[in-house]
């Protein structure tokens, strides 16, 4: 797929081209990959421009693929050769869903379950008072 380079400032972004999904890599004078990141049909020039005041970089380097999931892929793969440094790390995907981590789940599951489990009880005892069992 075709690939393009360019200085990273306002200027330069606009003649990028738009029109297929993107991976963009921007990158230090020497080489370095700061960020490296994805963008949709449509959307490349906006989402390098959303970068331009809070990553530091010289050029930017685009590579267009035909499809957003063959760009993720992709993006996958520079991140984990090259590591950027604005890029967060993540140990793997699978231990993830939407930004939380596993154990963050199932700690906030047991919080819910002992909610449950205590107004259950409130409810038990409420019956028993009145003497009429609990529907189940």
């Amino acid at each position: 797929m075709a690939t393009k380079k360019t200085k990273f400032n306002k200027t330069e972004i606009e003649d990028l081209p738009n029109n297929k999904p993107a991976v963009y890599k921007i990158m230090t004078t020497g080489g370095k990959v700061n960020y490296v990141g994805v963008a949709k049909r449509g959307r490349v020039q906006e989402r390098i421009n959303e970068h331009l005041d809070e990553i530091p970089g010289a050029t930017v380097q685009i590579q267009q693929t035909d499809s957003i999931a063959e760009a993720r892929k992709k993006e996958a793969g520079i991140i984990k050769r090259s590591k950027p440094r604005y890029n967060k790390q993540r140990k793997s995907a699978k231990h993830t869903v939407s930004g939380a981590s596993a154990t963050t789940i199932r700690e906030s599951l047991n919080i819910k379950t002992e909610h449950v489990k205590a107004a259950r009880k409130a409810i038990d005892k409420r019956h028993e008072k009145n003497k009429t069992p609990r529907k189940k």
